[in-house]
């Protein structure tokens, strides 16, 4: 004979997970329902709530699951803002945390060596030359506007803290040296702990030069 016991409570999670899609789309459509673009790619919708925050620079989301990623840009209202939690699932939705972006980052790659010229014992010295790919939003930190806890890195007084989409560049690389408000910076640190198979965020500690 079939066994059959585990046969209601199987179309009793179907039923649910179904009806918490339907309650879902309803919500997206609705008035908190705002549309975003997702890493540039494709228009979705989400729903945004206001994370207590003086400035309003930081907010909550709540999504499909394939749209919510640690790491995902979201461009809403002429701005960017990049997911910055790992985030909560219940099959259903995802909801994570997301901050504003206030600079860009030069994604370059592509290296080539270019002649500059001879020291005095007649060695060739030469240039890097990257080609620039992208500038990728990003969140800019000074001592000022990040008071260290146990969930940040330390920073000094002459140093950003820079959170940017993971993705691989010629330049994310220690000892890199960038301009960023009219000064010259270093990079000196990488946190890659928040990426997890090649998705998530990283953190950069710069030095100015």
């Amino acid at each position: 004979m079939k066994d059959y016991s585990g046969y209601h409570q199987t179309n009793s999670n179907i039923k649910i997970e179904k009806n918490g899609l339907e309650i879902l789309e309803h919500s997206l459509r609705g008035f908190e329902g705002y549309d975003v673009i997702i890493n540039d790619t494709r228009q979705t919708k989400v729903l945004m709530y206001q994370k207590y925050d003086a400035e309003n620079t930081c907010k909550k989301i709540i999504g499909k699951v394939e749209d919510i990623e640690l790491g995902n840009l979201l461009f809403f209202n002429n701005l960017n803002w990049l997911v910055t939690t790992f985030p909560e699932d219940n099959k259903i939705y995802r909801k994570a945390e997301i901050k504003l972006c206030n600079a860009t980052f030069p994604i370059k790659s592509s290296k080539t060596k270019i002649l500059k010229g001879y020291n005095k014992y007649g060695k060739p010295l030469y240039d890097d030359i990257y080609d620039v790919n992208k500038f990728s939003p990003c969140i800019v930190e000074s001592k000022n506007t990040n008071p260290n806890n146990d969930n940040q890195l330390s920073i000094s007084e002459n140093q950003l803290l820079i959170t940017l989409q993971y993705q691989e560049s010629d330049t994310l690389v220690l000892n890199y040296e960038f301009e960023m408000y009219g000064e010259r910076y270093k990079i000196i640190n990488i946190d890659y702990t928040k990426v997890i198979s090649d998705i998530g965020i990283l953190k950069l500690i710069a030095e100015r030069v």
